[in-house]
């Protein structure tokens, strides 16, 4: 029986065909190059709707959010048992001053301007104004 031994130039050649010198990683490259790229795409979009487009989004968002719409309280009429209507809706508007918030002088002019909004001459103004006192609350 003859035990063949195995050359040595035979060893190497397949040794060095299964070698795998810079693929160890080259998936792992692949994954942060591709990674990095979707990020920096990412990251770029975001500059630009900042830094580009912020101003113009910022408008946006804010007329978005304040939108007044008015809406009439729905009520109706209140009535007795017989039918007589004791309630009903109406709009009204009430004014409150409060006199001790501004100096004497500063209230000629407070005056004429609550006058030309309320349609109420002057003299009734000042009139109240001097029943209640400047220092009432």
């Amino acid at each position: 029986m003859t035990l063949i031994q195995p050359s040595l130039s035979s060893y190497t050649v397949y040794r060095s065909n299964s070698r795998t010198v810079g693929r160890k990683y080259q998936s792992v490259v692949i994954m942060l190059l591709i990674s990095l790229l979707l990020l920096g795409g990412i990251g770029s979009r975001l500059a630009y709707l900042q830094l580009v487009q912020g101003e113009r989004n910022r408008q946006l968002a804010e007329n978005n959010r304040i939108r007044l719409i008015p809406k009439p309280p729905i009520r109706g009429n209140i009535f007795d048992r017989k039918g007589r209507e004791l309630a009903s809706y109406r709009l009204s508007h009430s004014v409150f001053v409060w006199p001790m918030v501004l100096r004497q002088e500063q209230w000629p002019q407070t005056r004429k301007r609550l006058s030309q909004i309320l349609k109420i001459p002057d003299a009734e103004i000042q009139k109240r104004l001097e029943q209640a006192g400047y220092n009432s609350p």
